[in-house]
């Protein structure tokens, strides 16, 4: 069954240069987009808020993403904004043209950001040829990405928006990437002290909306009608009682009886349905339910980050923390387990709209938490990753 969607967003098209001059843009900092804000956690958002010390529920996290309109991406080639090895992160959501994205954390009356990135900017390396193109005219895609922001902000009726600070954004970058300093030094601290008046604390920017309000632009609030049918796909966990042997043991014995038994259920209902699920299992786990999930259906979860409590118990404290400290860590890895299993399920389409995301059933109420902060873990047709199915579920 198809649906007909309205998919909100905000315009800034060429003749809205003069209102960014205005506000004390240069105008090669400028190019004609879209900003769309969906109701989900960016990319290991719900890792950097937790980080952070926020410990938001789903409902505070948001993704601000930029796409750039026709005239902005004239002459270069369509299938750059859907190669993975250049759009990595994969936030298109089946529109061409994909810039920028940042996560969003509100806690009260502030606004915390995240994750500020441009795969298409950072990552055109790998395309030499269109190197200059790309670079010269998304130049000014971080401070797009902040005014964005900062429109939300005021349209939510916020008192601050709260940029981290080179320093701290790059304490929660991934480790295992060797990303230079100066980087992270000129995304986080000396364009957003540039563009705005601003205040810093311990590991952040503090951007007073009301102060700034003469700096911000707003954009056309538009709405287009798509027409698309939902797609509705099913994660099984199958680590069994692994994950809950140091907080939930008697939990974990009654999982490590009723897996096996559970696993064929799920194979034989999914294939009188013919459908395709991910089942992310763990590495310790896998010999035996290995044999009876097909490749394309299966993905590797690891639980390295995990912390086993010292024998003879722990108090409630402790456990607590390593039962979030393991939820945490089992999610970070589930994410990249994700990716690879959408893609393998995708086939050859390279569109996000046409891939399958997760709405199923999960081994504790913990995780299922803490994947659905992460917008990975929505119900219903609004559990796919598509625009027309997130957008429409924020109102203005």
């Amino acid at each position: 069954m198809s649906h007909d969607r309205g998919m909100r967003f905000r315009e800034f098209s060429t003749d809205r240069l003069v209102d960014f001059r205005r506000a004390g843009y240069r105008s090669r900092h400028f190019f004609p987009h879209r900003a769309f804000y969906l109701p989900k956690s960016v990319f290991d958002g719900y890792k950097f808020a937790y980080r952070s010390g926020l410990h938001p529920k789903p409902d505070q996290m948001w993704e601000a993403v930029l796409f750039a309109l026709p005239s902005a991406i004239e002459g270069l080639p369509t299938e750059l904004f859907f190669d993975d090895e250049i759009i990595w992160h994969r936030q298109q959501f089946g529109l061409e043209g994909q810039v920028a994205a940042a996560g969003m954390t509100i806690c009260g009356s502030d606004l915390y950001t995240s994750m500020h990135h441009s795969d298409v900017v950072q990552r055109i390396s790998r395309r030499r040829q269109l190197k200059t193109r790309v670079e010269k005219v998304f130049d000014g895609w971080d401070r797009l990405l902040l005014n964005s922001i900062l429109r939300f902000a005021v349209e939510r009726g916020l008192e601050t928006v709260r940029v981290p600070t080179a320093a701290h954004a790059r304490a929660m970058a991934d480790p295992g990437r060797d990303v230079k300093a100066e980087l992270f030094e000129r995304i986080y601290d000396r364009h957003v002290g540039a563009m705005f008046d601003v205040r810093p604390t311990r590991n952040w920017w503090v951007i007073d909306v009301a102060a700034n309000r003469d700096r911000i632009v707003a954009g056309a609030p538009k709405t287009e009608s798509i027409t698309s049918s939902p797609t509705i796909c099913v994660c099984h966990d199958i680590e069994r009682g692994l994950g809950h042997t140091t907080v939930e043991p008697a939990f974990a014995e009654i999982a490590d009886v009723e897996a096996p038994g559970n696993l064929v259920a799920m194979l034989v209902r999914g294939r009188r349905f013919a459908s395709q699920a991910s089942r992310p299992a763990v590495r310790r786990r896998s010999a035996q339910p290995r044999s009876r999930v097909s490749q394309p259906m299966f993905s590797w979860v690891s639980v390295a980050g995990r912390m086993p409590l010292d024998a003879g118990g722990e108090s409630s404290t402790r456990a607590d923390s390593s039962r979030a400290a393991a939820v945490a860590s089992m999610f970070i890895r589930f994410n990249r387990a994700w990716r690879r299993a959408t893609s393998a399920i995708s086939g050859t389409s390279r569109r996000l709209s046409r891939r399958p995301t997760f709405s199923g059933s999960w081994s504790s109420p913990s995780t299922a938490r803490a994947c659905s902060s992460a917008g990975k873990a929505r119900k219903g047709p609004e559990s796919c990753p598509t625009l027309p199915a997130t957008a429409a579920r924020h109102a203005r």
